[in-house]
């Protein structure tokens, strides 16, 4: 494309070749290295935590150590972390269980 640029148009050039003009133009974000050490952060808190913390106090954790962030960024680091709380779940009560039931043994 770089060689037909001076003859063409851009927007003429990507619909001959069916790209979008924001696709030529795109440059790949490489993440910094704050970002990956507050990923891999909030990774140690979960698995510290048994993968029961959610994102309330997954943020907490984080303001303690010192990182300024927003919750709602820290429930888009977990969402592309792949974390997710896991409840623990209620033991059920039941109140007959001892008696035996009279049509079975």
């Amino acid at each position: 494309m770089n060689k037909a640029e001076p003859l063409y148009k851009l927007n003429e050039l990507c619909r001959v070749f069916d790209i979008s003009l924001s696709r030529y133009y795109y440059k790949p974000v490489t993440a910094s290295l704050e970002y990956i050490n507050l990923m891999t952060l909030i990774k140690g808190i979960s698995v510290d935590s048994g993968n029961t913390y959610g994102r309330r106090r997954i943020h907490v954790e984080l303001t303690e150590f010192g990182h300024n962030i927003g919750i709602y960024k820290t429930v888009n680091l977990m969402e592309k972390l792949n974390i997710k709380a896991i409840r623990p779940k209620k033991r059920h009560y039941y109140p007959l269980s001892g008696k035996e039931h009279r049509y079975t043994p």
